[in-house]
């Protein structure tokens, strides 16, 4: 029998247990050799997800749950990382469903290749809501974009992740200076190309993501993305890395959407909100965000 890549799939949640039990489903049904991979969730702070997690005794996850204070996205990630042994390291967020091959894909597909870190291919989990549709034609679009010059891919999103661990641990993780979902996983796809490892996509490893519902939840995620972007500018900038290193240029990426959605886009409703998304992410790159009394928002996926 041939040897298989051994897997660690690490899943950062905080008070959203009806994905978090969704997203479980899906890893249950992996068809990848038992004993071959493991599965990580670290909850980021919020209420015990134990109510959703599988009973240890039902034996159909090889499960081990973190408990962490409230640290953010990025660092639930890197402690469910810290956690393994494994040649691979996979992240998915809780607001996702994986295919039943999406392990073997991207394992089989990472290791086939010259690529460092890898992503795969993310559909629309919403299709009947049009802002989720918006949502999946800008990512869509972007994901094909915005590449270095060689053809790699210039973002790994952080909910449909592969890295080799010995890349991930050699680049020092996520950045824990991110408290919030919007631009960590940006941030250390910049930080991996700029050091010279390389970045590719997976299209036969497949996810559902439950995108944006409604046009003002796509508003505020662009917003903060919009904030993020400006803090790691700030970070990058600490670190002596240069936001230039081969990547295409913003205004030929904005010029280039409008172009593309006035030739067979998402429709006008959809490509206005793309519009806005776009003005909100600019509004959120110069608004110093305020966290809320409460605390950071969910450690992954969208706004509801």
């Amino acid at each position: 029998m041939k040897e298989v890549p051994t897997v660690t799939v690490v899943v950062p949640t905080k008070d959203r247990p009806q994905h978090l039990a969704v997203c479980l489903e899906s890893l249950a049904r992996q068809e990848y050799p038992r004993g071959s991979w493991r599965l990580v969730v670290v909850n980021d702070g919020g209420a015990d997800p134990s109510g959703v997690l599988p009973a240890p005794s039902q034996n159909v996850l090889p499960l081990t749950l973190i408990q962490s204070p409230a640290s953010g996205p990025a660092a639930a990630r890197n402690r469910g990382a810290a956690a393994a042994r494994t040649d691979l390291l996979m992240f998915l967020d809780d607001d996702c469903r994986a295919a039943p091959a999406w392990i073997r894909e991207m394992a089989e597909g990472i290791s086939a290749s010259p690529y460092h870190a890898c992503m795969g291919r993310m559909l629309n989990g919403n299709p009947r809501r049009w802002p989720a549709r918006a949502y999946q034609y800008f990512m869509e679009f972007y994901r094909d974009y915005a590449r270095m010059p060689n053809g790699d891919l210039y973002l790994v999103m952080s909910n449909n992740a592969v890295y080799r661990r010995a890349a991930f641990a050699e680049l020092g993780g996520f950045c824990e200076e991110f408290p919030h979902p919007g631009a960590e996983d940006l941030e250390l796809s910049h930080r991996t190309a700029a050091h010279g490892f390389r970045q590719g996509y997976l299209p036969r490893a497949v996810l559902h993501h439950v995108h944006c519902a409604t046009a003002a939840a796509y508003l505020r995620q662009q917003y903060q993305y919009g904030h993020g972007y400006a803090q790691m500018k700030e970070v990058l900038e600490r670190k002596g890395i240069p936001m230039r290193i081969g990547q295409r240029r913003r205004p030929q990426f904005h010029l280039a959407l409008l172009r593309a959605m006035a030739t067979g886009g998402p429709g006008v409703r959809a490509g206005a909100l793309i519009g806005c998304g776009i003005l909100a992410h600019a509004l959120g790159m110069r608004v110093r965000f305020s966290p809320s009394p409460s605390g950071p928002p969910s450690s992954a996926g969208d706004p509801e």
